[in-house]
């Protein structure tokens, strides 16, 4: 009996892990986002280096949390991303910009997406 209790014990430990893990990730992913999307919109405008430099400050923050969660080689990619949009748009290259800003919203969702809780990510 106390075998069964030690291990219901452990599948809720984890289950909650995964839970709030997931919450995070979708949280953050889902803030940085939306900044990026209003960026995205409001790129021409003489305040979008001031943007892009509150977004890689957001970003910042959430790697932390997410760099215990999280593949490093995935996080590089999208602040290498958040890197180039926000030197693009210092540079006037709007175009680019743009791209930099597609490519972090992809990878902020794949992410999401691998992370969730299902059987696809289980097995």
């Amino acid at each position: 009996m106390k075998e069964l209790i030690i291990a219901v014990t452990v599948l809720l430990a984890i289950f909650g892990a995964s839970v709030y893990t997931n919450k995070n990730i979708k949280e953050g992913s889902r803030t940085l986002v939306n900044k990026l999307e209003v960026l995205k919109e409001d790129i021409s405008k003489d305040d979008a280096s001031k943007s892009a430099k509150e977004i890689y400050k957001e970003w910042e923050k959430i790697s932390k949390n997410w760099s215990v969660m999280i593949l490093h080689n995935e996080l590089d990619l999208i602040e290498t991303s958040l890197i180039r949009m926000k030197s693009s748009i210092s540079s006037s290259e709007l175009q680019r910009a743009t791209e930099e800003i597609d490519v972090a919203i992809f990878l902020l969702g794949h992410i999401v997406e691998k992370e969730r809780l299902s059987i696809k990510n289980i097995f």
